[in-house]
């Protein structure tokens, strides 16, 4: 566009100084003649116009050519934080694991459901809104481990620990309008909270599987992450949040049943417990 500027006012200035000699002669040596003076005058006023217009284009030019700019590295970074491309982690088989059930009530009767276990997991609006609104995405970008933290600290305050009578695995959005749930609800709305924040799918499962404690084994659902320092266990059904999250791997949590996300779901490879 510069080139262009420049070449087009040569060319004007070509044109009004010397493609007519005789007028540029005339008008060089005869500077009182007042019809000549008006003349050079207009043609200055002409060419002051058409540069002003060859500059207000090139502005506009220049605009549009940084918003294509603008937009595209836009669309490179959507691809680049794309899950799409998400590859599923070696530790993970094919094997089902252990399929969730939820409850459907109607006027006449009460229905258990199964489902795959990749499809209890949404995108809600109540989990948009709730993430919009604390940032997790920015935040996600610059610190993953303190934006894990603060979904953990969001989930155990927003829900209090309600254990089912039957098996009942519910969508996020029931749980928040409930504000309670067990250990499966908890966690299917932290791996929401995550999923939205911008957490890809081979960064965090809800494991399922039986845990040990001193008065005995219990199955368990609850998630684990890794945020690039290996995975932890981010447990919900706590009273308090704890200072830190424990480390998956050692612990006395099982994952034998098997973990799931919205795009994976499979048993550890090679009969493993923990990762």
């Amino acid at each position: 566009m510069r080139t262009k500027l420049l070449t087009t006012i040569k060319e004007l200035c070509w044109e009004l100084l010397f493609k007519h000699d005789d007028d540029f002669i005339s008008t060089h040596y005869y500077i009182d003649d007042e019809t000549n003076l008006e003349e050079y005058r207009t043609k200055i006023t002409e060419l002051s116009i058409k540069i002003a217009s060859i500059r207000e284009d090139f502005s506009l030019e220049k605009a549009n050519l940084l918003n294509q700019i603008k937009e595209m590295k836009s669309l490179i970074k959507s691809l680049k934080d794309s899950d799409s491309e998400t590859k599923k982690p070696i530790f993970l088989n094919n094997e089902m694991p252990y399929v969730p059930k939820t409850k459907i009530v109607t006027q006449t009767e009460e229905k258990e459901i199964s489902l795959q276990p990749t499809e209890i997991y949404t995108a809600n609006s109540a989990v948009k809104n709730i993430v919009s609104t604390n940032n997790w995405k920015e935040l996600y970008s610059k610190d993953k481990q303190k934006c894990a933290y603060d979904i953990w600290e969001y989930v155990i305050k927003a829900i209090t620990y309600e254990y089912d009578k039957r098996e009942d695995w519910r969508f996020s959005g029931i749980t928040l309008a409930y504000a309670k749930g067990d250990c499966e609800d908890g966690t299917i709305l932290f791996v929401d909270l995550c999923k939205e924040a911008g957490f890809k799918s081979n960064e965090i499962f809800n494991a399922c599987g039986w845990v040990e404690t001193p008065q005995g084994s219990f199955g368990h659902s609850y998630p684990i992450l890794n945020y690039g320092s290996g995975w932890f266990i981010y447990e919900t059904t706590l009273d308090t949040l704890p200072n830190e999250p424990m480390r998956f791997l050692g612990s006395k949590y099982g994952g034998e049943w098997g973990l799931s996300n919205w795009k994976f779901a499979g048993r550890l490879t090679n009969g493993k417990k923990q990762i």
